[in-house]
């Protein structure tokens, strides 16, 4: 593969030779990479594939030993735009995720892989962005349990040394208001459609106003 210099821009040239070698040589260059992360391509469970071509496509699927037409998306971002050099991987990244989002259906690992002049391949192993965000919403909440946990114990220790509280009544407001804004974030990262914007808003003015309870 290489590129020609015309008057009107940059021109692919390609060989009838890719597909053979991304069927014969990729899945090697794969594993070795794979080897030095501790990995192996059975613990990839989503390919991110640049769709260079639709017999290359099917290369790809037989390198990674995957069933003939697995990559989905790849295939469809090949048909609506063609093969837009090695960015196109990046609209299959997009579509791949936003699936994730609408269907909800988890994958851990992922390996994404581009091709160009030379020629040449690219390689990244990455996990799932949801995965990270679900661990982030998961100590957010366990963090507001414990200083649930320790205000009732507090109040509890204050009171027996005769303390007075203010505003008590206002405290069930805040744990609701906590509640639903980490349930948006959860339903946004899901991919549902409720704003969680304006829950932060008030959140935010409402911890501006103590007396609001």
């Amino acid at each position: 593969m290489g590129w020609e210099v015309a008057d009107d821009g940059l021109r692919a040239i390609f060989s009838r030779d890719i597909p053979k070698l991304v069927t014969t040589q990729l899945q090697d260059a794969a594993s070795e990479f794979l080897a030095r992360h501790g990995l192996a391509i059975d613990d990839i469970d989503r390919f991110i594939c640049h769709p260079g071509g639709a017999k290359v496509l099917t290369a790809l699927e037989h390198a990674f030993r995957l069933g003939q037409g697995a990559l989905v998306e790849a295939r469809a971002v090949l048909r609506d735009y063609g093969n837009m050099s090695a960015t196109t991987v990046m609209f299959v990244l997009e579509r791949i995720l936003a699936k994730a989002r609408a269907t909800g259906a988890g994958w851990e690992r992922a390996l994404m892989n581009a091709l160009g002049p030379g020629f040449t391949g690219r390689l990244s192993c990455t996990r799932q962005p949801v995965t990270a965000l679900y661990w982030t919403l998961g100590l957010v909440a366990l963090q507001r349990v414990i200083e649930l946990g320790h205000a009732q114990s507090n109040t509890a220790r204050l009171r027996r040394l005769g303390a007075l509280e203010a505003d008590a009544g206002g405290y069930p407001f805040y744990v609701l208001l906590h509640a639903g804004w980490l349930t948006s974030l959860v339903l946004f990262v899901c991919g549902g459609d409720l704003p969680y914007w304006p829950l932060i808003g008030v959140f935010a003015f409402a911890a501006a106003r103590p007396d609001l309870g």
